[in-house]
């Protein structure tokens, strides 16, 4: 056997058992594709998930649960997060223009973020 044979073993080992964890606290994958193809989903839980380069201008996501999750470059504009928490959250380049109930406290955004407001972020 040669000698990169266990190593590779190892690491197999530990990227298995690190999805196995991350799956486990993420995302519930039904309600995320709902999400993602409906742009609606009221107490959703969408934890840890990441939104890149998506549009979900027009979402509908009242009392949903983002906490962790990451958008990147996504069109967020329009949507209603009235309830939402977003914890954790990082938003970075992203449309929130005209989202309403969005409360951004415990969440990031950077100065790529177009706020809800319409101004450049960071959002507050």
């Amino acid at each position: 056997m040669p000698k990169s044979m266990p190593h590779a073993a190892l690491l197999c080992f530990t990227f298995t058992a690190f999805l196995m964890i991350t799956i486990a606290h993420a995302a519930d994958s039904g309600q995320l594709q709902y999400f993602r193809q409906y742009r609606r989903c009221p107490k959703c839980d969408l934890r840890k998930a990441e939104f890149n380069g998506l549009d979900l201008s027009g979402s509908k996501v009242q009392e949903a649960n983002f906490s962790g999750s990451s958008f990147y470059k996504t069109n967020l504009r329009d949507s209603d997060f009235t309830g939402a928490k977003f914890e954790g959250v990082r938003i970075h380049g992203c449309w929130l223009k005209g989202a309403v109930g969005l409360d951004l406290t415990g969440a990031t955004t950077d100065e790529t973020t177009e706020c809800p407001d319409g101004s450049a972020g960071p959002c507050h």
